[in-house]
């Protein structure tokens, strides 16, 4: 009898001993002498997170444990990040207010010392003339530019500002304006935030710009050329939706100084033609204060591709 307890409690021993072997192997494997426990599932790459999961592969009797950690590291993301990548852009105003200036002193005509001639307009979304002269602003209808990110706060680019206008009146005027305007600005941006989703800026522009428009009214047809300088200052948002695309609101002050010339020509029922043309000079001052709403893709890749990041942590 005592004989059979003993063999019963050896045997109860040998399983204990055979149950607690593999998780003993395990965590020798997985840690080795000297490690601390989190040293072991150090595996991250800066900026990163990890997560590791231990599989223990229990293979044929007769043969070693084969321990296998799998290890899955989560890049960060590089949300509103600009320095190296290529900004596309395009916009357009929400609102405009513009005011024309005539450019000459003598323009005071009635000696209250304001400028007589000055015109206030508003314009809508896309440069829709709601009050004052028809014209549009050094902004246009609308905008498309490109950028390159220079740093992580600095953008150098260039934007193309187009407007289209037709105006016309019924009988018996017969009035019809046709305008197209241009205006080509390289601009700085200082942005703010770095790494952040929001990221304010303040942009600088110098350019030049113009317009041709035409009009007719009945047998007259009048076309006026515009050409000159134009300098601004903005200020506003990249709002990152995702890491390649943004929300771009802004505040914009403009100030255009403006040159033209005219062509009139006359066609009266008698069949004499009569032209007057004059050359370039100075007509009018042109400020002008909008709201604009654009859109940017980034493009470009990232300093380390996806090869390079697998190379690097091969070799840690």
């Amino acid at each position: 009898m005592r004989r059979n307890v003993r063999t019963c409690g050896v045997f109860l021993f040998l399983c204990a001993a055979a149950a607690w072997a593999p998780d003993a192997a395990a965590k020798g494997a997985a840690q080795q002498p000297g490690d601390s426990p989190a040293a072991a599932d150090d595996d991250t790459e800066p900026g990163g997170q990890a997560s590791a999961a231990t599989v223990v592969v229990a293979p044929p009797t007769g043969t070693d444990t084969t321990v296998v950690t799998a290890v899955t590291i989560h890049e960060p993301t590089e949300t509103g990040r600009i320095e190296g990548r290529h900004r596309l852009h395009i916009d357009t105003d929400v609102f405009a207010w513009r005011r024309t200036m005539p450019w000459r002193d003598e323009m005071d005509m009635d000696g209250d010392g304001a400028q007589d001639g000055a015109v206030d307009s508003i314009n809508l979304i896309g440069g829709v003339p709601v009050l004052g002269a028809a014209g549009l602003g050094p902004t246009g209808n609308f905008g498309i530019g490109y950028a390159y990110g220079v740093t992580e706060r600095i953008i150098v680019g260039a934007r193309l500002g187009l407007g289209f206008q037709h105006l016309s009146t019924p009988e018996p005027d017969r009035a019809a304006t046709g305008l197209f305007g241009y205006w080509l600005t390289p601009y700085f941006e200082f942005v703010g935030r770095p790494g952040q989703r929001i990221r304010p800026f303040f942009g600088l522009r110098l350019g030049f710009g113009g317009s041709i428009a035409a009009n007719k009214t009945g047998d007259t047809t009048a076309r006026t050329s515009t050409i000159g300088p134009l300098l601004g200052l903005g200020l506003g948002l990249h709002a990152f939706v995702t890491e390649r695309v943004s929300l771009d609101p802004s505040i914009n002050l403009d100030y255009a100084l403006i040159w033209s010339r005219g062509t009139v020509k006359t066609e009266p029922p008698m069949g004499m033609n009569m032209m007057a043309d004059t050359s370039f000079q100075r007509n009018a001052m042109a400020p002008n204060v909008s709201v604009m709403l654009g859109l940017s893709v980034w493009l470009g890749r990232d300093d380390h591709s996806d090869r390079d990041r697998r190379r690097m942590r091969s070799s840690w």
